[in-house]
C-alpha cells in the first residue's frame, strides 16, 4: 500500500469514526436515561410559572398545540400569548382561547424594526409578567405538550436544583415527506447534539425570574437577530445554573412540510452562531464540510467497487467506511419516537448532509437572515442593521 493510499484510507478511517463515535456515545447516553423511573420529589411550594408564547398566522392543528398549552395540571400557572398586532390571522384563535381559559391572557407586542419579531414579542411579554411571576418560561406557539407536561419540566426550579432548565423537542412529520424527515432526522442530531453544546433552547425554556433579570438579556434582545443564543451565552457568562431536561421533551407536529420550508428552517440554524457564536459557526462549517466529503467519497466509490470500476484497498476502505455512516444514521432513528421507514429515513440523511453543507457555504457569503416574510441583515454579534419587509 503506497504514502498516498495509506494517507487516504487512514483520513477515511479517522473522519468516520469522528462522525460514528459521538453518535453512539450520545445515543448510548440518552438510551441510558430512564424518564419513566426517576423521582418525584414534591416541592414545598409551587412557584408561580407564566409561560411566554409568541406567535404568528394560522397553521393545521393550531387549536389542538394551544389547548395542551392551556391546560396543564401544574397549579400556578398562566399563560400569556403575543401577537405582533390585532390583525394577525392567530389573533381570533387567540381571542377564543382568552375567552374559554381564564389563566391565558393576550399582548400585543408591536411590529419591529431594531430585532426579530419574535424578540420584540418575548420582549413585550416580560414587560406584562404579573407582579407575582417568579419563573419564565418561554414556549413556541408550535409545541404540543401533554397535561403534565410544565408541572414536571419547572419541577428543578422549584426544588433548587437549578435557576434555569431547557429541554428539545421531537419533530413529527404529518405525513413522513422528505421535507418533513429531514427536518426531523435535524431534530434528532440537535438532541445528541445538547450533550456536547449544552444551549437553552427559546421554544421550550424555563428560569426563574430573578436570575432572568440579572442577566439583562432584554436589552441585548432589543437590537438582536437571535433569542435563544443570546440568552445561553449570557447564562454561559453569569454561570448561572442551567439543567437540560431531555426527557420532559415538547412535540411539533409538521403537517405536509416541503423540502423547501426545511431548507429556509435549516438555514436560520445556521445562519444564527455565524453572529451570535462565529467561533461555533466556524467549527461546524468545518465539521459538517468533512462529514460531506467522507459520505460522498465513501458512497462513491462503494458503488464504484460494486460496478467492478474501482477495486483494491481504497474501494473496501470506503465500502467499510460507508457501512458505519449507515449504522450511525439508523442509530439516530432509534432514540426517535415516531417510527419512520428505514428507507426514507436513510434517503433524508443524505439529503440532509447535502444541504447542510450547501447552506454552510452559502452562509459564509450572507449576512442576513429571512423569517416569517422579513428580511434581517445582522452585523457582528447578531445586532440588527436593517429590517426589510415583504411585500
Amino acid at each position: 500500500m503506497g504514502t498516498e493510499t495509506g494517507a487516504f484510507v487512514l483520513w477515511l478511517a479517522l473522519s468516520t469514526l469522528m462522525l460514528v463515535g459521538p453518535t453512539l456515545l450520545g445515543v448510548l447516553r440518552t438510551r441510558s436515561i430512564n424518564c419513566h423511573s426517576q423521582p418525584e420529589e414534591t416541592p414545598n411550594r409551587h412557584l408561580r410559572c407564566e409561560a411566554l408564547v409568541p406567535l404568528k398566522g394560522v397553521f393545521k392543528g393550531q387549536e389542538a398545540i394551544l389547548s395542551s398549552l392551556v391546560r396543564q395540571t401544574h397549579p400556578a400557572y398562566s399563560i400569556i400569548f403575543i401577537l405582533e398586532s390585532e390583525s394577525d390571522p392567530a389573533n381570533e384563535v387567540v381571542d377564543h382561547f382568552c375567552r374559554e381559559a381564564s389563566i391565558a391572557r393576550k399582548v400585543i407586542s408591536g411590529i419591529s424594526h431594531r430585532c426579530a419579531q419574535k424578540n420584540q414579542s418575548l420582549i413585550a411579554g416580560v414587560a406584562n409578567l404579573r407582579p407575582d411571576t417568579e419563573v419564565i418560561v418561554f414556549c413556541d406557539g408550535t409545541n404540543k405538550a401533554d397535561s403534565g407536561w410544565l408541572e414536571r419540566f419547572v419541577r428543578p426550579l422549584e426544588l433548587g436544583e437549578a435557576e434555569a432548565v431547557t429541554t428539545h423537542r421531537d419533530f413529527e412529520p404529518l405525513p413522513p415527506t422528505l421535507g418533513g424527515v429531514c427536518q426531523t432526522f435535524y431534530g434528532a442530531i440537535m438532541r445528541i447534539g445538547q450533550w456536547v453544546f449544552p444551549m437553552p433552547w427559546g421554544g421550550g425554556t424555563a428560569i426563574r425570574r430573578d436570575s432572568f433579570e440579572r442577566l439583562g438579556v432584554v436589552s441585548v434582545w432589543a437590537t438582536n437577530v437571535n433569542d435563544d443564543l443570546v440568552l445561553g451565552n449570557s447564562i454561559r457568562r453569569r454561570d448561572i445554573g442551567m439543567k437540560v431536561d431531555l426527557c420532559n421533551r415538547l412535540r411539533t407536529p409538521l403537517h405536509n412540510q416541503s423540502l423547501n420550508g426545511f431548507l429556509i428552517f435549516l438555514d436560520r440554524q445556521i445562519l444564527n452562531p455565524k453572529f451570535t457564536n462565529p467561533v461555533f459557526w466556524l467549527v461546524l462549517l468545518l465539521m459538517v464540510g468533512n462529514t460531506f466529503v467522507v459520505a460522498m467519497t465513501a458512497t462513491l466509490l462503494s458503488v464504484a467497487l460494486f460496478l467492478g470500476i474501482s477495486e483494491g484497498v481504497c474501494g473496501w476502505a470506503a465500502l467499510a467506511s460507508l457501512g458505519l455512516i449507515v449504522f450511525g444514521l439508523l442509530l439516530l432513528r432509534s432514540i426517535h419516537p415516531v417510527a419512520i421507514p428505514s428507507s426514507i429515513w436513510l434517503a433524508a440523511s443524505f439529503v440532509v448532509l447535502a444541504l447542510c453543507a450547501y447552506v454552510c457555504l452559502r452562509s459564509i457569503f450572507r449576512n442576513y437572515i429571512f423569517w416569517h416574510g422579513r428580511t434581517y441583515r445582522a452585523g457582528r454579534g447578531g445586532v440588527v442593521q436593517e429590517v426589510l419587509f415583504d411585500d
